[in-house]
């Protein structure tokens, strides 16, 4: 099993340790769920991962993201509605791999400018953020940087 979408079944940290144990994933999505720490603790063994949604779980802190930063072959995460705040970015420094980081509904990501992105996230192509004031939200291209190409192997 490659790709597990699992939206708005509630999953618990339990199922999250359940899903842990299948090490061939590369696609997960388990959003709308009851997961925190200890779910994003089990699913940090999950070292295949390449795309990681986990939005809408509002349990989900800094302290959790700290342990999403073992997957470092993560291309994608999204934690948008959940309680992570600009602080979180600092455990995710390790993600070499990361292109796009999704973090709406959010507490406010106020903090690093771009050169930040650029220097400790070197692939980031597209971070997605709340905007103030429009409640679309926006799309920042990390300037300097080639290819906005959003696709993956």
């Amino acid at each position: 099993l490659k790709r597990f979408d699992l939206f708005s079944c509630k999953i618990s940290n339990d199922g999250c340790r359940t899903i842990s144990r299948l090490s061939s994933l590369e696609h997960l999505e388990i959003c709308g769920g009851g997961v925190s720490a200890a779910g994003c603790q089990s699913l940090s063994l999950l070292q295949r991962l390449k795309v990681l949604n986990l939005s809408q779980n509002d349990r989900i802190t800094n302290r959790g993201a700290g342990y999403l930063a073992m997957l470092t072959n993560l291309k994608s995460l999204n934690l948008s509605n959940t309680s992570v705040t600009s602080s979180m970015l600092r455990h995710l420094v390790g993600l070499k791999n990361l292109r796009t980081l999704t973090c709406y509904g959010c507490k406010p990501m106020i903090g690093p400018r771009m050169e930040w992105f650029k220097i400790r996230l070197p692939q980031l192509r597209c971070l997605r953020v709340d905007s103030v004031p429009p409640e679309e939200g926006t799309v920042l291209e990390i300037p300097g940087m080639h290819d906005y190409n959003l696709s993956w192997d």
